[in-house]
């Protein structure tokens, strides 16, 4: 017991240590090539997704790139990102232990060059429960006509229901990220909102923001066995799109073959054009 006691708190100090020495290099971009601005006549054709880390996931996912402007990933390893058709940077949140393991976090997508100057990772101040890991946002730039769009892609803590100052916290660090920001903005992700209380936090840190509605058919909702035991609502989904600036049409969910959250897929456009 002793034995398994120390070999334990030796991974938790590993993860630590580990977290500690690369805070510096939470991003990285994966490709910066891309047209100079998303075309705001066009308007935005974008997908928002938690993978999962599902094997078959990469396959899927290159289906969808062709069809996009941009694509927001959550549970996502480089080495499951197919070529992108513009730029694709890359915030990591989590490594299994050993050396060769991969890191999985969020991936933003653009058909556009993000500004250099705006790509920007977020990590929650908070670990996730017994993972010793922090949850990740990626805020990115692009030209959208005149104006700069702003993205932020997150995948917010999740088993934390008692201590809900947690998500308060990771929310309010992303919250005033936004307030820099005074153009059209995309907030988008898993948000783990498998409670009331946990989606009035986010609606309260994004006040100002309009999320979409989209049909409940394939939204990823809370597993019977984990709203049992949080005492979860399984009529919350626990991903969401929500835009300022911006109106939508064509909101939909997508069927997925390789992961329990179905695509969320809009068409976005400035909102004098829509």
């Amino acid at each position: 017991m002793a034995k398994s006691r120390n070999t334990r708190a030796s991974r938790i100090h590993t993860y630590r240590e580990h977290w500690r020495n690369l805070r510096a290099q939470d991003h990285h971009a994966i490709e910066s090539a891309g047209e100079p601005a998303l075309d705001p006549g066009k308007g935005i054709r974008m997908l928002c997704w938690n993978l999962a880390k599902r094997p078959g996931a990469r396959e899927e996912l290159a289906g969808h790139l062709d069809k996009n402007d941009l694509i927001c990933l959550q549970e996502i390893k480089p080495s499951m990102l197919p070529k992108p058709p513009g730029s694709a940077h890359f915030a990591r949140s989590f490594r299994p232990l050993g050396k060769s393991a991969e890191f999985n976090g969020v991936a933003t997508i653009s058909r556009a060059q993000a500004h250099e100057y705006s790509v920007t990772a977020i990590p929650a101040r908070w670990k996730e429960g017994w993972l010793v890991t922090p949850k990740m946002a990626l805020a990115t730039e692009y030209a959208l006509g005149s104006e700069t769009l702003l993205v932020v892609n997150v995948h917010a803590l999740n088993f934390q229901p008692v201590f809900k100052y947690m998500l308060k916290d990771q929310m309010r660090r992303i919250a005033l990220h936004i307030l820099e920001h005074e153009g059209p903005a995309i907030v988008c992700g898993d948000f783990n909102t498998w409670r009331r209380d946990r989606m009035e936090l986010v609606l309260r840190a994004l006040h100002d923001f309009e999320p979409i509605p989209f049909e409940d058919s394939e939204h990823r909702a809370l597993p019977h066995w984990a709203a049992s035991l949080f005492l979860g609502d399984r009529t919350l989904p626990l991903d969401h799109i929500f835009v300022r600036g911006l109106d939508h049409r064509d909101a939909r969910v997508l069927p997925s073959s390789h992961s329990d959250h179905g695509p969320l897929s809009v068409h976005l456009f400035p909102r004098e054009q829509a």
